[in-house]
C-alpha cells in the first residue's frame, strides 16, 4: 500500500547536503511510503563489479547493511536483478522462492523484499531495497511506481548535489559507466 507523504519526501531529499544524507531519507522515505519494515540503499563500486551497502534503516531491521558488499554475479541476489534489469524485482515470499537468499532471509525475518533500480541516463548505479518482516505480501506495481518515483528523485538530487564528484559515490559510478 502506498501512504501519503511521497512528495515531502522528495522535497526532503532535494535539500540533502551530503550523500549520505540523501541516502538516509530515501531509505526512510521508501520504508514509510511503501509501509514496509526497514529500507537500504546499494550502489555500485567504482569498477562495477559489487554493489555495497551504504544504509540501512531501521537498524533494528537492516543492522548490517554498511558491511554488505554483494557481487554483480550473484544471482540470487533481487538488488543485482534489479541493476541488470533497471527494474523493480519483487519476492512474495522469501521463505519460499526459490530464488531468495533462504538464509539471509532467516538470519533478519526477512519475509518479503522488493529492488528497486537507482538509475542516472537510464543507466542502474544502484538499488534500494524495501523488506517486510511482518509477513509474505505481493508488493503492488503502484508501490514499485512509488519507488521508482523516490529513487528517482535520489539519483536527480545525487547528481546536483555533489558537481565535481569529489570523494563521491557518483564519481565512482561515472568511472564504471564509462568503462562498459
Amino acid at each position: 500500500m502506498v501512504k501519503a507523504g511521497e512528495a515531502a519526501w522528495i522535497k526532503e531529499m532535494a535539500a540533502a547536503d551530503s550523500e549520505v544524507r540523501l541516502f538516509e531519507i530515501l531509505a526512510s522515505g521508501l520504508k514509510e511510503t511503501i509501509d514496509s519494515s526497514g529500507a537500504g540503499v546499494f550502489m555500485l563500486d567504482e569498477a562495477g563489479v559489487s554493489l555495497l551497502g551504504v544504509v540501512g534503516t531501521p537498524t533494528e531491521v537492516l543492522p548490517e547493511t554498511k558491511t554488505i558488499r554483494v557481487s554483480m554475479d550473484d544471482e540470487s541476489s533481487a538488488t543485482v536483478a534489479a541493476v541488470k534489469s533497471n527494474a523493480c524485482v519483487r519476492i512474495e515470499d522469501t521463505f519460499e522462492d526459490p530464488g531468495a537468499k533462504k538464509w539471509l532471509a532467516h538470519v533478519y525475518r526477512i519475509r518479503a523484499a522488493m529492488a528497486i533500480p537507482i538509475t542516472i541516463n537510464n543507466r542502474a548505479i544502484g538499488a534500494a531495497m524495501v523488506v517486510d518482516t511482518r509477513e509474505p505480501r505481493k508488493f503492488t506495481e503502484a508501490e514499485c511506481q512509488a519507488g521508482l518515483r523516490l529513487t528517482g528523485a535520489c539519483a536527480k538530487r545525487l547528481r546536483r548535489l555533489n558537481p565535481d564528484k569529489k570523494n563521491s559515490f557518483l564519481k565512482a559510478v561515472e568511472k564504471f559507466l564509462k568503462k562498459s
